[in-house]
């Protein structure tokens, strides 16, 4: 078998592995900011899905283990609001939820800006 053969042989074989673990594993940075195509009720903070009609406890515990999340105070026709950030280096905020009678009733997440070049 050629040098060029073996080349290509191994070219085809992490061509193939690669493209088989992509179609399981799926980037951090296409994940957190989509809302899921199979349930358009659920939106994704990071890896963790949020769905309307989830129980408040179970959705800020969860969120609780990757995130900071605060409680604005500020209840508006028996809604309250609470904010999600990012605790990385920077904290920043992620996104919103709100609540009514301790089940999400509305979720926002913050897509981000990519920062400024001067063409």
């Amino acid at each position: 078998m050629s040098l060029t053969s073996r080349r290509r042989i191994h070219g085809f074989c992490l061509f193939s592995i690669g493209a088989i673990l992509g179609r399981w594993t799926v980037p951090a940075t296409t994940v957190s900011a989509q809302v899921s195509p199979k349930n358009p009720g659920e939106i994704m903070f990071g890896t963790i899905p949020v769905r309307l009609r989830m129980n408040k406890d179970v959705v800020l515990a969860t969120l609780r283990k990757d995130y900071k999340v605060d409680d604005s105070g500020t209840k508006v026709n028996g809604a309250e609001f609470w904010s999600v950030w990012m605790t990385d280096k920077i904290i920043r905020p992620i996104g919103n939820l709100q609540f009514r009678r301790d089940r999400v009733v509305d979720a926002t997440r913050e897509w981000g800006s990519i920062g400024q070049t001067t063409l």
